[in-house]
């Protein structure tokens, strides 16, 4: 009867776990329902109460409608159940439903989970004007699926006045109170738009419902480090048991390294944190002279989804030309953001000899240099091919020689083993020829990749100067996103000309409020030149996860 007791209690205790932890949605609010070229795309992931108090890194990547990935940076949630970010629009976009899509790993051997899914259509204004020919029935709400309000949480909108002059400042209160009527906490996403030139958000919502996620288990989480995905093979096609893969970051000049599966060739890299991006070369341990070919995971995929041209939208696409010219007539920004700027820790080169260049003249090229200036590193001549090696001195009689294989080459920042381009090197662009042997720097800085030594080459030339089958390995990998602020309207910015109109579609946005403990919260900014119907659309989420949304409309005149 104990047993039987137990097992109910067991069973009672695993079902509640289960539906604490077991599906969960994923959910996001955009700025806004549609962009053109230039615009930036202001977001906020909600993510599942389950994460709370769980470090996450969130990957977002602009996917083009063929599958390929545009532009990706990361967010780490830092414990909280939700991240906010933007994406700048390239000018040179072309016009088509690009995917924004958030996804995140659980262990190295996991694929990419997708988190969210959500389609953007994007419109290039510099391309040519739409004609009304071009009017079809695509209905640009139809991309995503609606988030659905929880029924645990009501949110009201108060504003100061219903209709708002040319500049007046707009004070709106927000407040958010559970089934029971209780003001409660809640994080809290607000956007402002002219509803009346952005079709549908009149009386719809730019809060999407994203993917369900499966938590089994309590401790169920995804990896707080940013990573890299991909796989490997040589020119051959061949895979190598055991092999090691290097990537090698030139401003940290530093290897980080990854054991691919050896079936497959799959890898997971990790990073730790650093901002905005930087030149990763992937590099292999066995140097077998085949070339290695490396492809980073994609992200997102295909979508067939056509492109939305109602005559509003092509109302839109003018008047963006339209505020093209009048931002570029007074020699502003639309959307003038300023990222906060991160200063990048260059990390000098650990040489256990060095040369100045500059104090030798004579020398046709590095071979003839090495070959009559006493250097641990020599270029010989085999068969019309140089090879170099290292000399590699040890505390152990008899063991220091010259290394089998070719050192490691790092050309400004890039890497080879390819001695005969080293040695064939003008010698009047090169500015220095550091060394490293010294068996425990090599150990703490390049650990097995530099056994055979490593030597850093400083040149005149900013170009990247390594061979083309070595520059093929060479990817610029995103970081954190750099924070920033919504560019708000303030008209004392432009009070040295009165005259100077302002028409911005977007009037506020901020994906990082939250309400005080009474379920309070209080915004403000300024309206625009716009005669016009805005929006208010907010997005709020309480602490067990639950996700709702209101909106409010008011009156914009001219006075």
């Amino acid at each position: 009867m104990k047993n039987i007791t137990l097992y109910i209690i067991c069973l009672f205790t695993f079902c509640a776990a289960s539906s604490a932890y077991g599906q969960d949605q994923c959910n996001v609010h955009l700025d806004k329902s549609f962009y053109v070229t230039g615009e930036i795309i202001w977001y906020k992931l909600y993510l599942p109460a389950a994460l709370k108090d769980k470090s996450v890194a969130i990957k977002t990547t602009l996917v083009a409608a063929n599958g390929a990935s545009v532009d990706d940076h990361f967010n780490v949630t830092g414990g909280d159940s939700h991240v906010s970010g933007y994406y700048k629009l390239p000018f040179d976009l072309s016009s088509q439903v690009y995917s924004l899509v958030f996804s995140a790993t659980r262990s190295k051997i996991d694929a990419e989970e997708i988190l969210a899914e959500i389609f953007v259509p994007v419109y290039n204004d510099l391309e040519s004007i739409p004609t009304t020919e071009m009017v079809n029935q695509v209905d640009i709400n139809s991309y995503n699926s609606t988030l659905n309000s929880s029924g645990n949480l009501a949110i009201e909108i108060t504003l100061d006045k219903e209709s708002y002059n040319s500049r007046e400042k707009v004070n709106a209160n927000i407040k958010v109170k559970n089934a029971s009527g209780s003001p409660i906490a809640a994080n809290v996403s607000v956007s402002v738009k002219d509803a009346e030139l952005l079709p549908g958000d009149m009386n719809s919502t730019t809060a999407f419902a994203g993917n369900s996620v499966n938590f089994e288990f309590k401790d169920d989480t995804y990896m707080e480090k940013m990573y890299v995905k991909g796989s490997y093979v040589k020119d051959d096609g061949e895979l190598i048991p055991n092999e090691i893969i290097g990537a090698y970051a030139n401003n940290e000049n530093k290897l980080y390294f990854a054991v691919p599966d050896r079936t497959n060739g799959k890898f997971h890299l990790e990073f730790p944190n650093y901002y905005n991006s930087k030149s990763i070369q992937f590099f292999p341990f066995v140097d077998d002279g085949k070339d290695l070919k490396i492809t980073l995971n994609p992200v997102g995929k295909p979508n067939a989804k056509q492109l939305s041209y109602s005559q509003s939208i092509i109302d839109y696409i003018k008047l963006s030309r339209q505020r093209k010219k009048l931002f570029q007539r007074y020699t502003a920004l639309e959307s003038n953001i300023k990222p906060k700027e991160y200063e990048t820790e260059v990390v000098e080169f650990k040489s256990s000899k060095s040369y100045d260049i500059t104090e030798y003249k004579s020398f046709e090229n590095v071979a003839s240099f090495l070959k009559e200036v006493s250097t641990p590193l020599r270029m010989k001549p085999k068969k019309g091919v140089y090879e170099g090696a290292m000399y590699m001195p040890s505390k152990l009689k008899g063991f220091s020689q010259y290394s089998e294989s070719p050192p490691i080459y790092i050309l400004n920042g890039y890497l080879t083993r390819n001695s005969d381009y080293v040695a064939n090197l003008d010698l009047d662009i090169v500015t220095n020829i550091a060394m490293m042997y010294d068996p425990k720097k090599i150990r703490d800085e390049y650990k097995i990749f530099g056994a055979a030594g490593v030597a850093q080459l400083k040149l005149k030339s900013k170009d990247i100067m390594i061979p083309e089958s070595d520059k093929e390995e060479i990817f610029m990998i995103s970081g954190l996103l750099p924070e920033t602020t919504f560019p708000t309207f303030d008209p004392s910015d432009i009070n040295d000309d009165q005259f100077q109109p302002f028409f911005r579609p977007q009037l506020y946005w901020n994906g990082n409020l939250s309400t005080d403990n009474s379920g309070s919260l209080d915004i403000d900014f300024y309206q625009s030149d716009d005669i016009s119907t805005f929006v208010i659309e907010v997005v709020v989420q309480g602490a067990d996860g639950s996700v709702s949304k209101a909106q409010k409309t008011y009156q914009a005149v001219w006075q």
